[in-house]
């Protein structure tokens, strides 16, 4: 049957040799499907092709055309929902800090959970290496040489306070003399020249324990000065060992914290690669309390307000969420909501950045 055939051609199309009843029944029903083709007809031409649920805002589909864009589920009015994706407020740029060749990588991919220390990237750079370990035994070198010149010095100032207990006594022991002779020499028996002698000897020996005293006072206060060339030499190449430590250290390229790491794009870190440095391997993203976020239209984020409830719909759980946060875009643009964890307590998921989720508004 054509769909365009009239209606009273219809019933001349019925035999004629039908009952009357028949015909009567098989008018009524091909006029009733003519009309609900009809109304079906219209229904679609006169709705517009974006009005889904436009009574419920919450059963809106918004179109975001950035790359991180999330849209929300056509909802169901007994329990409408949203589809929204986990963010971090925390992250952290993780860039190659001493240049080498790439050994290991934690896990391939482009995403991945990591632990806090956990090495991500483990470059190798031998020359980096070799250097440190000739830093390290030229200081070694340096220590040995400031022992030595300071048991030397101390050998020195030793010497020198021997020579002045050695000075005192003949200084002591001149005096005694020059007593003794005077006793004589006011008798007569010991001539003026002989007296001159004996005094000038006590002389002599008392000039001697002053100059042992100020050159053994002067080794001990001026031993610091004798080694400060060295003890300079040596803290400068402390300096430099530091400084080589910690770029083999860097190396190794660890997790300041637990979460996800996203590898940056086109970045080309195979194995035996090598990397530069201040190279950007990609972001870390704190998970351990995490952000879910939910792009709708400017009218839908409106129409949310914080003391609505929001439940995490996982597999293993329900956690209950608070909204925390509204941005809305340019006027006709798209804006966003903000929840967080209201008990971070019970939460034993581990949320993946990225990981989208469903988001319940419990009535």
């Amino acid at each position: 049957m054509n769909a365009k055939t009239p209606l009273g051609d219809l019933v001349n199309q019925v035999p004629s040799s039908a009952p009357l009843p028949i015909k009567k029944r098989y008018l009524l029903a091909t006029a009733a499907a003519t009309a609900a083709c009809t109304l079906l007809a219209t229904y679609w031409f006169f709705t517009p092709a974006n009005s889904n649920h436009a009574s419920n805002p919450l059963a809106q589909t918004a179109t975001d055309t950035s790359p991180n864009a999330t849209t929300i589920d056509a909802f169901d009015r007994a329990t409408p929902s949203l589809i929204g994706r986990a963010t971090s407020s925390l992250s952290a740029d993780i860039t190659v800090q001493s240049a080498g060749t790439l050994v290991s990588k934690i896990a391939e991919g482009e995403s991945f959970k990591v632990t806090e220390g956990a090495a991500i990237f483990t470059l190798a750079n031998p020359e980096l290496v070799e250097r440190l370990k000739l830093k390290q035994i030229e200081l070694a070198a340096l220590k040995s040489r400031r022992i030595t010149r300071a048991k030397t010095i101390d050998y020195d100032i030793l010497q020198h306070q021997s020579t002045m207990e050695e000075s005192r006594l003949q200084w002591q022991l001149a005096s005694e003399v020059t007593r003794a002779n005077q006793n004589l020499h006011s008798k007569n028996v010991i001539s003026d020249i002989d007296m001159r002698r004996y005094e000038l000897e006590e002389k002599t020996a008392q000039l001697q324990v002053a100059f042992a005293e100020k050159k053994a006072a002067f080794l001990t206060d001026n031993k610091r000065d004798l080694l400060a060339e060295l003890d300079s030499d040596i803290q400068t190449a402390e300096l430099e060992i530091q400084g080589l430590e910690r770029k083999v250290a860097e190396l190794t390229i660890t997790a300041p914290f637990s979460g996800t790491f996203i590898v940056a794009d086109n970045l080309s870190a195979n194995t035996g690669a090598y990397l530069n440095a201040n190279t950007r391997l990609g972001t870390l993203h704190d998970m351990r309390q995490p952000e879910f976020r939910v792009r709708m239209s400017n009218q839908d984020v409106a129409a949310h307000n914080a003391q609505a409830h929001y439940e995490l719909v996982t597999n293993s759980q329900r956690l209950h969420l608070q909204l925390v946060r509204k941005t809305q875009g340019s006027e006709g643009g798209t804006g966003s909501l903000v929840f967080t964890l209201s008990d971070t307590s019970n939460n034993t998921q581990q949320f993946l950045y990225g990981d989208t989720l469903k988001i319940q508004l419990r009535q």
